[in-house]
């Protein structure tokens, strides 16, 4: 009892923020990640695993640069977090074995490591995107996806270790709809196919600063500068 309530008091003075309140209760691993429309935390206790090849976090390690912000603008700063992919929740490990997971009500987006994260829901579909470039018309998105591949016993599987796959995939969102994008000359191209002369401008400044459509890095300098011109 006395170390909940450690652990809860440090918490809560951890993710302190003014004008927001922030809920937090103690959950089984299988339980929601917070239903309330507050902003909120849960805390679980991680049981050891077999030992598996790969993760269903994002980031090698859990010690990064992340910004919380709000919808009200506000920030709060921490430096121990992680994107659960198979879960889609961003996740703070305490203690060795406590994880707390976030849910995204009241918040805006999460910056980690200089890289923007938002939450979208489309299709049933409840995802974590890296935000590669944003415009008032239209998003360019990176999602995420984990898989489970159990081992064999069969040598000519090469496969005797459980192992997560993750994949990623470029979308784009426009208004209320997430599609699969390809982050190649001719799509980024066609974002603006109703301004020849913008696309020329485009396509010379690509070539001028040695970018590439190919390079996730660069579209957002692309798009920056078409919207620029």
């Amino acid at each position: 009892m006395k170390f909940t309530i450690l652990i809860f008091s440090l918490l809560i003075t951890a993710l302190a923020i003014s004008q927001n309140n922030l809920a937090m209760e103690m959950r089984n691993d299988k339980d929601a990640v917070l239903g309330s429309q507050t902003m909120g935390v849960s805390m679980r206790i991680v049981n050891p695993a077999r030992e598996t090849d790969g993760s269903v976090y994002l980031f090698d390690k859990w010690e990064n640069l992340i910004y919380i912000v709000t919808d009200q603008g506000d920030k709060m700063q921490l430096d121990n977090i992680n994107l659960n992919v198979d879960k889609n929740v961003f996740e703070s490990r305490f203690g060795g074995d406590s994880i707390f997971s976030f849910n995204f009500n009241n918040i805006d987006r999460f910056l980690v490591n200089n890289k923007e994260y938002k939450n979208y829901f489309w299709k049933d579909d409840n995802r974590v995107y890296q935000v590669l470039a944003e415009t008032d018309d239209f998003s360019v998105l990176k999602g995420f996806s984990v898989s489970f591949v159990e081992g064999s016993v069969d040598p000519m599987l090469n496969r005797s270790r459980d192992r997560y796959v993750m994949k990623e995939r470029y979308y784009i969102k426009r208004e209320n709809s997430i599609k699969p994008f390809a982050l190649r000359k001719g799509s980024v191209l066609k974002l603006f196919a109703d301004d020849k002369s913008k696309k020329s401008a485009i396509k010379q400044f690509v070539k001028d600063k040695n970018l590439s459509f190919n390079d996730e890095e660069d579209i957002d300098k692309i798009i920056s500068y078409a919207m620029s011109i």
